[in-house]
């Protein structure tokens, strides 16, 4: 992957020398890089942010290296230990400024596992954006099940973002309404005055939030509802729960993808996130979302909600 396009500036030195520095950011970090390859390391700086900085990924950590008392350039080996007011290097920046070091070094692959930069990234956003506790437990869960290490980049800080929506939600049950809501205030089928259809519509509502994430389309009106409905005598009805769960499901989409514009995060990193709370299981989603929404009916009609058997799921 090619780097950012870097701002360069210029700025005097102690000594009045002219510094060329040039700056790679992304909606979360930046790095000011000089000439000769030196990063002055900030408080709060992490190889992982340089990283995103510059490549929009946390997987370039291998680049970054230090001078050893010798002189020579090392690499930085432990990547969590790097300090205020030190003097890093970008090792391809500091190769090209220097071309006929015999000793110039190249970048090799990070001896990390997938999984074990998957770890690196987690543990580096939850210090930056202080997270503890349950609220972390329950980030690293979403992050394990929504993201495969391999693909691993900037969508963990955004999904860090949509655990944030539910400030005071500490189970996923909890976590799930706080998010949903959103997505479902203002779909017209809430205020149907047709029982049947504001129950199709929920229910469709919960099958849409899991095909979206896991990327299989608009789920289609499922074979039990059609088979209920299509018995005598609610077969005049089924035209009309069709085409309630139809206009739900697409609505539903639209809203989901609107929310990820609204709040300016990728769609990517939403559906991350409804994966990770489904524990990679779409049929875990559905009843999450199900269990969800379950309190907007009572008696007869929550049970007529409740009817609807996920493991069929998605028809």
């Amino acid at each position: 992957m090619f780097p950012n396009t870097p701002r360069l500036a210029a700025s005097k030195g102690p000594k009045g020398e002219i510094i060329i520095t040039k700056t790679y950011s992304n909606f979360l970090y930046r790095v000011a890089i000089e000439a000769s390859g030196a990063i002055r390391v900030r408080h709060g700086d992490w190889l992982s942010k340089y990283s995103a900085a510059m490549y929009n990924d946390f997987s370039h950590i291998n680049e970054f290296g230090r001078m050893d008392k010798s002189g020579k350039m090392r690499p930085v080996h432990n990547i969590n230990l790097i300090f205020t007011g030190e003097t890093l290097y970008h090792i391809p920046t500091y190769n090209k400024a220097h071309p006929m070091r015999m000793d110039a070094i190249q970048c090799t692959a990070s001896p990390l596992s997938d999984e074990q930069k998957m770890k690196h990234i987690v543990n580096t956003l939850k210090a930056d954006f202080h997270i503890s506790g349950e609220k972390g437990e329950q980030f690293e869960n979403i992050v394990h099940y929504g993201v495969h290490p391999a693909e691993a980049g900037l969508e963990i800080a955004e999904i860090w973002g949509w655990v944030a929506e539910g400030a005071v939600a500490v189970t996923a049950l909890q976590l799930t309404v706080a998010v949903l809501t959103p997505i479902v205030v203002g779909l017209s089928i809430l205020n149907a005055l047709d029982t049947d259809k504001r129950i199709v519509g929920r229910q469709a509502i919960c099958y849409t939030v899991a095909s979206w994430a896991f990327g299989t389309g608009i789920p289609e009106f499922p074979a039990q509802l059609r088979a209920n409905f299509s018995a005598f005598p609610g077969k005049q009805d089924l035209p009309r729960v069709m085409a309630a769960w139809n206009d739900t499901a697409s609505a539903t989409v639209t809203n989901l993808e609107e929310e990820a514009k609204k709040k300016k995060r990728s769609v990517k990193s939403y559906q991350a996130f409804w994966r990770g709370l489904g524990e990679g299981d779409p049929k875990h989603l559905v009843r999450l979302v199900m269990e969800a929404q379950a309190e907007e009916f009572s008696g007869e009609r929550k049970d007529a909600f409740l009817s609807l058997d996920v493991d069929r799921y998605p028809n």
